[in-house]
């Protein structure tokens, strides 16, 4: 054989091939085939394009629109927290409103002094003051309860409600002694002496 050499023992031994003989042959390539006659494809119509939708009043159009941004929740929540300071303060006036004061005049009150009457221990303190036609008679509740100021013996003296921590007032005109109560309990009674 060709490009073998033998061995010691006789026997052939391959020898390494060149690169030209490790290369194979290139293999034949196929004749192209012969062309067929083919039928030309029909051409198709070209597209008609799509009508424009109109959009109903109540339908969105299929036009691309940007996404909505979603919907911040602080305003919603800034307004449940002033609605609750609101309710807050204006339960906290309904609640502890103080009674107003209530002033009596007439039109021959000249002025004069005021004299303050203290409510507290279920009492009036002064009991009995005398004081000049004119003067003024002011009525503090320092007590733990509310007390109504009534006379019926003169109608500038009932003054009505008197609540815990408030004041009422009243000038007096009339000359004479005057009786007054509590009429939450009749028993809490004062005088008011009014001279020329």
């Amino acid at each position: 054989m060709e490009g073998e050499t033998p061995n010691s023992a006789g026997q052939p031994v391959p020898q390494p091939l060149t690169p030209q003989e490790a290369m194979p042959a290139p293999a034949p390539v196929p004749a192209p085939p012969a062309p067929q006659e083919v039928a030309p494809a029909p051409t198709p119509p070209p597209p008609v394009p799509p009508a424009p939708a109109e959009a109903l009043p109540d339908q969105p159009s299929e036009a691309k629109q940007p996404a909505p941004k979603p919907k911040s929740k602080m305003p919603i929540i800034i307004g449940i927290i002033a609605l609750v300071i609101i309710l807050l303060i204006g339960g906290y006036f309904t609640l502890f409103k103080p009674s107003g004061q209530v002033t009596t005049t007439s039109t021959q009150a000249t002025s004069g002094k005021t004299w303050q009457i203290i409510y507290a221990n279920d009492m009036f303190d002064p009991a009995s003051v005398t004081i000049k036609k004119g003067d003024t008679v002011k009525f503090v509740n320092q007590g733990a309860s509310s007390a109504d100021i009534e006379s019926t013996q003169n109608a500038e003296l009932s003054l009505g409600g008197l609540a815990t921590g408030s004041n009422l007032s009243a000038t007096l005109n009339q000359v004479g002694t005057w009786k007054y109560y509590n009429n939450l309990n009749r028993s809490q009674t004062g005088t008011i002496i009014v001279t020329e």
